[in-house]
């Protein structure tokens, strides 16, 4: 879980691969509750989606594009983010490319 975490993974996506990798649905799930309690109480899925999404326009090192957003939009979502949270930091990212 915590590699998952470092590496910009959604909850839905680590969640997944634990699956993947034989471990019970339940089990995978108690044990993310458990260690977002212990190790990461202030978790929050939209703030980590826009810090990963800053993370492809800064890469890209030139003004934001409808382009630019869509890589950002692309990489968020094989990340395992939903499309929700997606189309959310699309908006603020959006909205404070014209405040400037």
């Amino acid at each position: 879980i915590r590699y998952g975490l470092k590496k910009g993974k959604s909850r839905k996506r680590i969640h997944y691969e634990l699956c993947q990798k034989g471990v019970d649905v339940s089990v995978a799930e108690n044990s993310f509750e458990d260690f977002l309690e212990e190790e990461a109480p202030d978790y929050d899925e939209k703030s980590r989606a826009l810090s990963e999404a800053e993370k492809v326009i800064r890469a890209a090192g030139q003004p934001l594009t409808e382009k630019l957003l869509g890589r950002a939009a692309r990489r968020l979502q094989s990340k395992g983010y939903s499309s929700d949270v997606i189309y959310s930091v699309l908006r603020e990212l959006r909205k404070s490319d014209r405040e400037g």
